[in-house]
């Protein structure tokens, strides 16, 4: 049986692969930059991308600095590829292909160790594992635009490894084993430091605070953890030409305090998302709300990600501290608290509130299905209305995931409109169909043909845009005079300049009213070029609503830009 499953697990993914492959692939903001430091990196410039930050004058081409911002793993995987002579397309599926089966196999793996109980009972709960052996992967993988898959694939393989260290005689391989898998993580995202600390804190629960046990497996998990770690330390502390930001941490402006760190916990709620992942997201928008709209969601995250992992330890009969760490379906449940408490804590040497976003959860997915699964199971430990009560809500939730999943698959193969949200969620992308294994999804915007091609004809044209991700991987733009509109810093024109302002603009209107996307994913007015004289339109794209707005500068003239 427990081969069955994990075929399953391995097959569904297997077809989400295969589909993705043939499709034509997504390419966010995130990885943009990253492709742009491993470019420069292959020609020489260091692992580096175009700042101009500190900049006043938007003729003025940008300065490289080392990128911090984000780690460098993807960078440094990037150009080993690009230097062997793949393409982008060819790197990013093969990147894609690996985390998602490599992900499915390691959380295949896990949910036998929650349901291979309830799988040796009856048919019914065998075939109820099969359905989310086969639907999870099938409607839940994550996208392939970011590094969030990797550190989500990572986790079951981390968790399985440091609890097989702690019943291993001479486990010390599986140790290192995790601590390498963290290291990988922390290049690959800065946020994986938690599973990182996570993982320490189960070593040190394992070992029961003996001494000599506690160094021999810190030791192991150090000897795999710190190598890869000190790449990262290097580049951000010892080459860094700026001080180091990543993640937007640790900025000059900021300074630590308890403001911040209470405003992340009024947005406490989004840590209800590994709990209703896979409800409609009318429903998840409304059980995520921030506590100021519903405070009584607040209680309900501290109750999922605390009482989750308690409950499963008294029904397992586990009681202290020392075994729970042991077991593997306890320590996974306990990640689910790690998130939020580290997300808290980032908030307080931060100008965003992480704690409210709701990819930095996507690690913890699916593991609140598999917690109800064990959850239904009739156990000798703590028979009483309590029990009773916590099954029946373990079958209900358990009935409405296979709902809702058997829903979602029907309407993937519905034709036409009705099965278009479904389709994108299995394609990783919100972008149109696109059959196409060797090009990426904004290869067949017209406005991104229109633009290259205008700066083929004048190289030294200064580009501002609100879709820099669009142009921040191609190494036939001039990175160092592409401005985004997200932290516009520049504060006059001087010429002679040609300027060309490429933004996206759902509302239609006049040539310098522009829009910048905020890090929350929203339009936000802003008014640089608003007085600008000389702006006139060359071309409007409405199928895109995109707007191309050019403007000249000449010679010893000098133009301000407002607000600045």
């Amino acid at each position: 049986m427990k081969k069955v499953i994990l075929y399953l697990w391995l097959g569904s993914a297997a077809i989400v692969a295969l589909v993705r492959v043939l499709h034509a692939t997504d390419l966010g903001f995130d990885l943009t930059s990253q492709i742009e430091a491993a470019e420069n990196l292959l020609h020489g410039k260091g692992l580096a991308t175009y700042s101009h930050e500190g900049i006043a004058d938007l003729a003025t081409p940008g300065k490289l600095v080392t990128l911090t911002y984000f780690p460098a793993g993807f960078s440094l995987y990037a150009a080993a590829l690009l230097a062997l002579g793949s393409n982008l397309a060819i790197m990013l599926k093969l990147y894609g292909v690996a985390t998602t089966l490599l992900g499915w196999w390691g959380w295949g793996r896990l949910a036998y160790a929650f349901m291979g109980e309830g799988m040796k009972r009856s048919r019914f709960w065998r075939w109820l594992a099969y359905a989310i052996a086969f639907s999870c992967p099938l409607l839940f993988t994550p996208p392939w635009h970011g590094t969030d898959i990797f550190l989500w694939a990572a986790l079951p393989w981390v968790i399985e490894w440091v609890t097989r260290a702690s019943d291993t005689p001479g486990g010390a391989r599986f140790d290192f084993l995790a601590g390498a898998a963290c290291g990988l993580c922390v290049l690959m995202r800065y946020a994986a430091v938690y599973l990182a600390l996570y993982t320490a804190f189960l070593i040190l629960l394992q070992s029961g605070f003996h001494l000599r046990t506690l160094a021999r497996r810190a030791g192991a998990f150090a000897a795999g953890l710190l190598p890869l770690l000190a790449i990262q330390v290097y580049l951000n502390f010892f080459v860094a030409v700026l001080p180091a930001t990543p993640g937007g941490l640790f900025k000059e402006e900021h300074s630590i305090g308890l403001s911040p760190f209470l405003l992340a916990l009024e947005y406490l709620p989004a840590a209800n998302f590994p709990l209703v992942w896979w409800m409609p997201r009318a429903v998840v928008n409304f059980l995520t709300r921030p506590a100021a709209e519903a405070p009584w969601l607040s209680p309900l995250a501290l109750a999922g990600f605390v009482l989750l992992p308690a409950l499963l330890a008294r029904k397992l009969g586990v009681r202290d501290f020392t075994a729970a760490a042991r077991d593997r379906r306890i320590a996974a449940l306990g990640s689910i608290f790690a998130i939020p408490l580290f997300l808290c804590v980032c908030a307080a040497v931060s100008d965003r509130v992480y704690v409210g976003v709701e990819r930095y959860y996507l690690p913890a997915l699916p593991l609140a299905l598999f917690a109800a699964y064990a959850l239904t199971m009739k156990g000798s430990e703590w028979k009483n209305k309590i029990q009773g009560a916590l099954r029946i809500a373990s079958l209900g939730y358990l009935a409405a995931y296979v709902f809702i999943a058997g829903s979602g698959i029907a309407l993937l193969l519905l034709p036409g409109e009705r099965g278009v949200g479904k389709r994108a969620q299995l394609l990783g992308t919100p972008a149109p169909h696109h059959w196409s294994p060797l090009k990426l999804t904004y290869d067949f915007l017209p406005s991104r043909k229109y633009i290259l091609a205008l700066l083929k004809n004048d190289p030294t044209t200064v580009m501002v845009t609100n879709r820099p991700n669009q142009f921040y991987a191609d190494p036939t733009v001039d990175w160092s005079r592409l401005h985004r509109l997200y932290r516009f810093g520049p504060r006059y024109v001087s010429g002679p300049a040609k300027i060309l302002i490429v933004a996206e603009d759902p509302f239609e209107t006049p040539l310098g009213v522009l829009y910048r996307y905020t890090s929350e994913g929203t339009l936000r007015r802003m008014d640089a070029f608003e007085n600008f004289p000389g702006l006139h339109l060359l071309k409007r794209f409405p199928e895109e609503n995109v707007k191309v707005v050019e403007a000249r500068v000449p010679a010893g003239t000098r133009i301000s830009l407002k607000g600045r």
